[in-house]
């Protein structure tokens, strides 16, 4: 959906043309429990777009939430939070200390679980497999198992 001019389909791209905004609606399913993904896609990007996008974003934080706060944690460190995630990242594999940070990505956990099981009865793991790289955020903080 967009709020201006056009959307323009060519081969496997979308081109955006004088829009002031942009609404992407993106469906994923597996054949693992049912084999018309494709359709179940379809029906759930339409169910989505049937909807306006306030009433959509409220509904989305609202189930959210629900199971979001359900808990919190307070590290302090607050202080550090103006800075770039990265640079945070840099600082604590060298020693600093920025326990703000760890409390961040104790809720990123939480997220991702809530996110990537909704509604579908397949289990979702974070313990996947170790990143080989000098990138990886699995370096710098402590792995907590879920």
């Amino acid at each position: 959906m967009t709020e201006g001019k056009s959307i323009v389909r060519n081969n496997k791209n979308l081109e955006v043309k004088q829009a002031n905004a942009v609404t992407l609606f993106i469906a994923a399913n597996t054949s693992y429990k049912d084999g018309d993904y494709a359709g179940l896609c379809e029906e759930q990007i339409q169910n989505a777009i049937s909807l306006d996008y306030e009433n959509l974003r409220a509904r989305h934080i609202a189930d959210h939430r629900r199971l979001f706060e359900r808990v919190n944690i307070d590290l302090g460190g607050e202080k550090e939070t103006q800075k770039p995630t990265d640079v945070r990242l840099s600082a604590v594999r060298t020693g600093a200390s920025d326990p703000n940070l760890h409390a961040l990505f104790f809720q990123y956990g939480p997220y991702l679980l809530i996110a990537g099981s909704r509604y579908i009865k397949i289990s979702i793991s974070l313990c996947g497999p170790r990143r080989q790289t000098d990138h990886s955020i699995q370096d710098a903080i402590p792995r907590v198992r879920i």
